[in-house]
């Protein structure tokens, strides 16, 4: 390989040409992360690649081993010593292409950078293994504090409106096989489909839902529209409720430690990302010892102090839950102004406030806010035996932001999702993953383009 580059350098100076054999060629399967055009869906399992450094090794060994090789950079000088300065040339040539390859061999070659493993970073994290990618994933756990925090409470039916959500019809489908599948390749168990209740505040809204029931919209997500109170006087429903389909809570600590479990596994994963020791070159990004041919930026909120994403329009919204413990098991998830999530042993998250506020940390009236909707909605005691807060980040148009960097072509950015991460990080990154590949192109509702003005505003 590092022959056939001389050869055609040489090509300039010399008349002749000779054509060249060598022994111990390297492998010559495409190299790791060559995109292709692939027609058959994605199946979920977890493979191991060829590596880079198995790639890398095999040019290195081509470079420094071959007698053949080097006897080929002495004819290719012959050739060329009529000019002294074109000889010089060639052996400087070959000696860059010899260093370049030693030193590939010292690093860490992957196809993908991923920074950040919260909701979205673990997304991605999955389907790229899934694809037999290699990747080096960057994250500091302890700044993960809103998918940590999070209920993990996924809902179609949603708002102060009961309004199906958005893109429910594809995001709701595949989330659930997406956290099945998540399930079986780490082999831990944190998907919990589970119904939703929510009761009515008005016979207004009972007899709107009875004639709405059958609409072929919000059908598939329907389990069964209630007239009278239920579940056992649990829940303040005199008028009845809407019990929803497609929906349940995600375990998102013990998923995240899942992933987090898998990567080290595989020895994919790294501490701390400084953003100041990145290095964009035009084909490579370059992180200490790892090399790769993207990074994805999966900052969440952090995207803020990193020199490359600070102009993204991500916003912090505060959201804090408390903890309480009740005398019985609840008979579904309550979900009306305030939602009521499992925990395991009667004890259940409550959340969550919305709050702009960007001082950290827990707070009285957040308490005080979340039991007074605990109190409207569900009549049994508690105890409060706990509390939480963290941070989302949000969009204006409470939209994704999906896509490539303005300026660097191997820079992507995977943010945005606020309230809605589990629900929203399988579907979309699935679409960055593709994307990635050359398969498809991202929409506008939830590409970073829409956003690339403030780059440029940025710089002046």
């Amino acid at each position: 390989m590092v022959c056939e580059e001389a050869k055609k350098t040489s090509r300039k100076g010399a008349k002749t040409q000779r054509k060249l054999t060598t022994e111990g060629r390297a492998n010559t399967q495409p190299a790791v992360g060559v995109v292709t055009n692939r027609t058959t869906p994605v199946k979920w399992s977890v493979t191991t690649p060829t590596t880079g450094s198995d790639f890398t090794s095999g040019i290195a060994s081509e470079a420094t081993q071959s007698p053949n090789i080097r006897l080929g950079i002495d004819v290719i000088a012959s050739e060329a010593k009529r000019s002294s300065r074109f000889y010089l040339k060639c052996r400087h040539t070959i000696q860059q292409k010899c260093n370049l390859a030693t030193s590939m061999h010292n690093q860490n070659r992957v196809d993908h950078i991923i920074t950040g493993l919260g909701l979205a970073g673990a997304a991605l994290a999955l389907h790229l293994i899934a694809r037999g990618k290699t990747i080096a994933v960057f994250d500091e756990p302890s700044i993960n504090r809103a998918s940590r925090v999070a209920a993990g409470l996924f809902n179609p039916i949603s708002g102060k409106l009961m309004v199906k959500t958005w893109r429910a019809d594809d995001l709701f489908p595949y989330l659930i096989d997406f956290y099945r599948n998540a399930e079986q390749i780490t082999s831990q168990k944190f998907f919990q489909p589970q119904n939703i209740y929510t009761p009515f505040r008005s016979i207004e809204e009972q007899n709107n839902w009875i004639s709405r029931g059958d609409e072929a919209a919000i059908k598939p997500f329907i389990k069964r529209i209630m007239t009278s109170s239920s579940f056992d006087k649990q829940v303040k429903d005199e008028l009845g409720g809407v019990l929803l389909d497609k929906s349940g809570y995600l375990q998102v600590g013990t998923y995240l430690d899942a992933v987090r479990e898998l990567l080290r596994s595989k020895n994919y994963l790294f501490g701390k990302m400084h953003h100041d020791r990145l290095r964009l070159d035009s084909d490579t990004v370059r992180y200490e010892d790892v090399v790769a041919d993207s990074i994805v930026f999966c900052e969440g909120l952090h995207a803020r102090n990193n020199p490359i994403t600070n102009w993204l329009p991500v916003s912090p919204l505060k959201g804090e839950t408390i903890d309480v413990r009740f005398s019985q098991e609840l008979g579904a998830i309550y979900n009306r102004g305030a939602y009521a999530v499992p925990l395991g042993d009667l004890t259940y998250r409550i959340g969550a406030t919305f709050d702009r506020s960007v001082e950290p940390g827990i707070t009285a009236q957040g308490r005080e806010d979340l039991e007074q909707k605990l109190r409207s909605l569900i009549r049994l005691p508690y105890d409060v035996i706990g509390q939480n807060w963290g941070f989302r980040p949000t969009t204006r148009d409470r939209r994704p932001m999906v896509g490539a960097h303005p300026e660097f072509r191997n820079v992507f950015i995977f943010n945005g999702m606020g309230t809605k991460g589990v629900s929203q990080a399988p579907y979309f990154s699935r679409v960055l993953a593709d994307y990635l590949e050359g398969e498809v192109s991202i929409g506008p509702e939830v590409n970073i383009s829409r956003f690339y003005a403030l780059s440029s505003k940025s710089r002046d």
